[in-house]
């Protein structure tokens, strides 16, 4: 009987700090230790390694019916040539699964094992939310597997069956709502950005486009025959729904965008540096500028923006989620700009404008956006009612 080969995995480098997996007596570094670029490169690597084991379908594990799906989810998840984030989310579920379950047969995945995984989401922290978005995924990917032959379709079936937890019959807890920024806080931390970075936010406030719509805006997309631009992204949220999204540009977001759409019509607008070949501006980057341009705006400690990885691992650790905390509490994010926007036209013009100009089919989707409203309507309350 051949000899069992241990599955490789990733460990820490100490001499330069990086993450290393070694795969047949060789090393292969994936960046610092501890980020998430090193576990997503070190859990490819191993992956790559299993699919490479794996003599046919007969069977195949949790493990390998992991590595098949995150194979195809590269090539199918994928907008104007770059891999959009569905691919980490798939990569995030698949690791509670592959942790606990990697050497079980996929075929044995049943509702048990698929609770259990749940289970381990839940004492990891993740909130209600996540746990039933990560359900979903691991579902979606047994459904996949029934469609290339690789489990039965009765698993599939069987998973199906497994509940998502429901707010208050679980001890997840509740994602706080995404509420709208002040707009005293974002012309606060707008001196602290980047100025591509600063236009970007800007135009999001004055148009209510969604982060990913601002990072992919190209030229082409812009229609400018009338006195109002308007900007038909290709790629959207709703797109696979058949839907189409109009983005309404005025004379002041117009000023603003001026100055970015001389480049090539297919090229996006907005990118990290002048230079021709620089990358544009990514969903997550922007995200990442934004935070780091309010821990600059409202003074966060400097040992916290900058955690030396010399420092001793329960130190390290302490420190981190008393960064955590400080971010929570003073940073906003590219996602609450669109909340801004619909609660001040909502406000100002009223529901359905503000559901025209989101681009929502319902108005019901709007009323999640005008929560401060309510604190109005207390004040108001306590003068007259």
């Amino acid at each position: 009987m051949p000899r069992r080969v241990a599955k490789p995995r990733l460990s820490l480098h100490k001499p330069t700090g990086q993450a290393r997996v070694r795969i047949d007596g060789k090393d292969f570094y994936c960046g610092l230790w501890g980020t998430r670029e090193a576990q997503d490169r070190g859990e490819d690597l191993i992956r790559e390694w299993i699919l490479k084991r794996s003599p046919d379908r007969m069977g195949i594990t949790a493990d390998e019916l992991a590595v098949r799906f995150m194979k195809y989810a590269k090539g199918y998840f994928v907008k104007r040539g770059r891999e959009t984030s569905e691919v980490h989310c798939f990569r995030a579920s698949l690791r509670f699964v592959v942790k606990r379950y990697g050497t079980r047969r996929a075929a044995e995945f049943g509702p048990l094992c698929l609770k259990a995984v749940m289970g381990d989401m839940i004492d990891s922290g993740l909130t209600r939310q996540s746990v039933v978005r990560y359900r979903n995924r691991i579902v979606s990917v047994w459904k996949w597997g029934v469609g290339e032959e690789l489990v039965g379709a009765d698993v599939w079936q069987s998973l199906k069956a497994v509940p998502a937890p429901r707010a208050g019959r679980t001890k997840a807890p509740e994602a706080p709502p995404v509420m709208p920024v002040p707009e005293e806080i974002v012309n606060a931390t707008l001196p602290h950005l980047p100025p591509v970075v600063r236009d970007m936010v800007r135009l999001q406030m004055l148009t209510g486009a969604r982060p990913a719509e601002i990072a992919m805006l190209t030229p082409g997309e812009i229609d400018r025959t009338e006195a109002v631009w308007q900007y038909v992204p290709l790629d959207h949220k709703t797109k696979h729904r058949g839907k189409q999204r109009r983005i309404f540009i005025g004379p002041n977001a117009q000023a603003i965008l001026a100055p970015y759409i001389n480049g090539k019509p297919d090229m996006p607008c907005f990118r990290v540096s002048p230079r021709k070949d620089a990358s544009p501006y990514e969903t997550a980057a922007y995200r990442r500028a934004i935070t780091r341009g309010c821990e600059i705006a409202f003074g966060m400690p400097v040992e916290l923006r900058s955690i030396d990885k010399h420092t001793p691992e329960r130190e390290r650790s302490r420190l981190r989620a008393e960064a955590a905390t400080w971010r929570a509490a003073h940073c906003w994010s590219p996602n609450q700009l669109r909340h801004t926007f619909a609660t001040l036209i909502r406000k100002d013009y009223g529901l359905e404008a503000a559901q025209v100009l989101l681009g929502h089919s319902e108005a019901d989707t709007t009323q999640i956006y005008a929560e401060r409203d309510a604190e109005k309507a207390v004040q108001v309350m306590l003068a007259v009612g």
